[in-house]
């Protein structure tokens, strides 16, 4: 008997031109809870091997007796073979009589998609304005606020045609978002944020990010802390001490970076954590830096 099965026996190597059916895309099947992962990690496997126009329905369907109606056959089933393979085997039956991929594709789609929770939405606009710092380093608070940012713009697009109500409409929810950030910024960043929302242009989000984090990075180095909460900490014993507590509280801080030794660099006052060779030169160090050159170089 001859054995028409489209599934091969043997492992073969996967590549471009001959996938194996045997092998599934990753390691997990569509639930009823996954479908937004299943259906991503689909479409990236099939991009990866030039099939995804048989799931947008690009490689249109090639009816018998045209040219190329065998390769549409072949690959068309490979697509189709990835899709039921990936489901939860009491799923399959649902979908196994279609007649092609992109049928598969669509009626998985409109069976498991939820679009828009509004519920979701909500949680994340919420997140949004209410996600603090709480003595996390700067970029750590930035890189939670960012990805919140990333899943508004997914599930809640702007629609608007004029290019120039678009750019508009961007400028505001740029500048919605500097204020979050800034607002839930540590109480030691007060002022830095008072002169960037001073300026007569905003900066953009990046650039106020920059900002605050070259703050934080001087504010480690001068303090000799080591990491935020240390800073919050420092900053509330400076504004409560007397002058003369003041001065003797620098004076220790002073005898404790001499101790300090930088492995990176080799330098001292400082540690491998706050070398400017690793994490850049602030402002402020370059500005005083050209001073001390001008200075000799007037001598």
């Amino acid at each position: 008997m001859t054995n028409t099965s489209i599934i091969p026996i043997n492992q073969t190597s996967i590549s471009a031109e001959t996938p194996n059916l045997n092998t599934l895309p990753f390691g997990f099947k569509l639930n009823k809870t996954n479908f937004k992962i299943w259906s991503r990690m689909l479409e990236l496997h099939a991009a990866g091997l030039n099939k995804l126009g048989y799931l947008t329905g690009q490689n249109a369907r090639v009816e018998e007796g045209n040219s190329g109606y065998s390769k549409w056959c072949t690959e068309d089933a490979v697509v189709r073979g990835w899709l039921l393979k990936t489901m939860e085997p009491h799923l399959i039956g649902l979908f196994i009589d279609l007649s092609s991929a992109k049928e598969i594709w669509d009626s998985v789609t409109q069976t498991f998609y939820v679009g828009v929770d509004e519920s979701q939405f909500y949680e994340l606009c919420c997140k949004a304005t209410r996600t603090k710092q709480n003595g996390r380093p700067v970029n750590l608070y930035y890189a939670e606020l960012n990805s919140v940012w990333q899943e508004i713009d997914k599930q809640r697009p702007i629609k608007m045609i004029c290019a120039a109500n678009l750019r508009t409409r961007q400028e505001e929810i740029q500048k919605d978002r500097i204020y979050d950030f800034l607002a839930c910024l540590d109480e030691v960043f007060d002022s830095i944020h008072s002169d960037l929302l001073c300026k007569k242009y905003v900066p953009s989000i990046e650039e106020c990010f920059n900002t605050i984090r070259r703050e934080a990075q001087r504010q480690v180095t001068m303090l000799g802390a080591k990491n935020t909460s240390e800073e919050s900490l420092i900053a509330m014993i400076y504004k409560s001490t007397t002058p003369s507590n003041l001065r003797t509280l620098r004076a220790i801080e002073e005898a404790e970076k001499d101790k300090l030794r930088c492995s990176h660099c080799n330098g001292s006052r400082h540690t491998r954590d706050t070398c400017f060779e690793i994490y850049g030169y602030p402002d402020w160090f370059l500005e005083k830096r050209k001073q001390r050159k001008a200075i000799n170089n007037k001598q």
